[in-house]
């Protein structure tokens, strides 16, 4: 190899941890920063979060394409279309997550979200053609599930509405994940328009949804607007979010789609760490905590398990594809 050569692999080598690490970062805090303002000022109107979040995100991308920064196809009725289902599960994913940490404490929150892969697995098998999964992969798919269940059987501070809005957080997120994709294969859409269509699409659905979930007298009789902090940690939840939208299409443009995940399970395990002792901690029974860890280990070799596959071509038995 070259000298020009190996300097340019090396420079792409740090591109590649750098867009990583935002999107771990990015991803850990957005649960910490939502937390917090949930938590320590009773901020409970997810749809007007995620309208300021949207409305952020579409100023950004356009202002963004004026600069001639990025490229992006022009909005359309025909596209808006295309996407409209993931736009509203986008919403219900992101709304339901934030209504959720009202009472779930952070471990807990990501012991629901790591069931992503078993919601996948069971929708991809009616979704997607041709789609596969190994042995061992659904083996951590199962100890992943298991661990979810011992870990909410133990948790001694158990919200069943909380476990609610947890659960279909995660259910809609995978239905969208999927759903974009589809788009994305079938019709050829840059995952850049994507989140730019999305974003565009989803600012009008939060602006009627504040009417119809009655967040107006929320917003108009909250006492909160003027305490110590608040308007910093509102600033927080709505432009990290926009960041954590960025940072998540800079990893898979810089890396792959791949080290996103690889990622985003880091993140899952500092983030359960860090959450035991913050926020009041966790009341678990012995149960419980090795539900967590169950949970826990499973996703990190799901994460491992799928790296290793990427790296050769693997024969799926026929008895386990779709």
């Amino acid at each position: 190899m070259t000298e020009e050569g190996a300097g340019g692999k090396h420079e792409q080598v740090i591109k590649s941890v750098a867009a990583a690490s935002f999107y771990a970062f990015m991803s850990g805090a957005m649960a910490f920063i939502n937390k917090s303002l949930v938590t320590n000022y009773g901020f409970n109107c997810p749809m007007f979060i995620l309208l300021i979040q949207m409305l952020m995100l579409v100023c950004a991308f356009e202002a963004c394409s004026t600069l001639r920064l990025i490229t992006l196809s022009a909005y359309t009725a025909q596209l808006g279309k295309s996407l409209l289902y993931p736009s509203l599960l986008y919403i219900a994913s992101s709304s339901f997550a934030l209504l959720s940490l009202s009472d779930l404490n952070i471990p807990m929150y990501n012991v629901i979200k790591r069931l992503c892969p078993l919601a996948n697995v069971l929708l991809a098998r009616f979704m997607l053609h041709n789609y596969g999964i190994s042995p061992r992969v659904l083996s951590t798919v199962l100890l992943i599930t298991v661990g979810s269940v011992l870990a909410g059987y133990g948790d001694l501070t158990f919200s069943m509405e909380s476990y609610f809005y947890g659960l279909a957080s995660t259910i809609s997120q995978s239905l969208y994940l999927l759903m974009v994709q589809k788009c994305a294969k079938e019709d050829a859409i840059s995952v850049l328009d994507i989140s730019y269509i999305i974003s565009v699409n989803a600012f009008p659905m939060c602006l009627i949804s504040i009417f119809i979930f009655g967040e107006l007298p929320k917003l108009t009789s909250f006492h909160g607007w003027h305490l110590q902090g608040f308007a910093a940690n509102f600033f927080l939840v709505t432009f990290s979010g926009t960041l954590l939208v960025y940072s998540q299409f800079l990893c898979t443009s810089v890396t792959s789609a791949l080290t996103t995940s690889v990622s985003s399970s880091i993140k899952s395990v500092l983030t359960t760490i860090i959450g035991l002792f913050t926020f009041g901690g966790i009341h678990v029974t012995p149960m419980g905590a090795f539900g967590i860890a169950l949970n826990t280990v499973g996703g990190v070799l799901y994460t491992l398990f799928k790296y290793l596959e990427s790296k050769r071509p693997l024969t799926v038995p026929t008895s386990i594809r779709s």
